[in-house]
């Protein structure tokens, strides 16, 4: 009874955890994939001056890296060779099926890095991740660039 008891408690200790923060694990993952491929954009700008990087929020669960001069048109991702792009619930984005993302934009659905890595808007750009109720600002500074993950509410 006793090691029944034991084996049952380990079980608790290991697996409730995992099962009341799926969101916030799963917000906390999407903000951190979300980031790193802001940043890849704009060391892009800043290798590629002359034709610059964008992200582009093409869905509330899709986003993908273009050049200026064929925005419409994902990169070639280094490591994939396939389009640069995340799709929430597929590929290397599969385990968060249900994130989805908004931002502040206005009259567009992209923003891009200048040759030094700025951001080439004015205003900071906000991007609102959301799972299960549970929310996460990322911000992206006006005019570093530099990407900011907020708490998950």
């Amino acid at each position: 009874m006793l090691a029944v008891i034991t084996i049952l408690a380990t079980l608790g200790v290991l697996v409730v955890p995992h099962l009341s923060d799926s969101h916030t694990n799963k917000l906390r993952a999407a903000a951190e994939l979300f980031v790193a491929d802001c940043e890849y954009a704009q060391a892009e700008s800043i290798a590629h001056g002359d034709d610059l990087r964008m992200v582009t929020i093409a869905s509330p669960t899709k986003y993908f890296i273009s050049a200026t001069s064929a925005a419409t048109t994902p990169i070639i991702d280094p490591v994939t060779k396939g389009a640069y792009s995340v799709t929430y619930g597929s590929g290397r984005a599969n385990m968060l099926s249900d994130v989805t993302i908004s931002s502040n934009l206005v009259n567009t659905t992209r923003f891009g890095f200048g040759m030094y890595g700025e951001l080439t808007q004015l205003t900071d750009v906000i991007v609102t991740l959301s799972c299960g109720g549970s929310t996460c600002v990322v911000t992206i500074k006006a005019p570093s660039g530099q990407a900011i993950i907020g708490t998950i509410n």
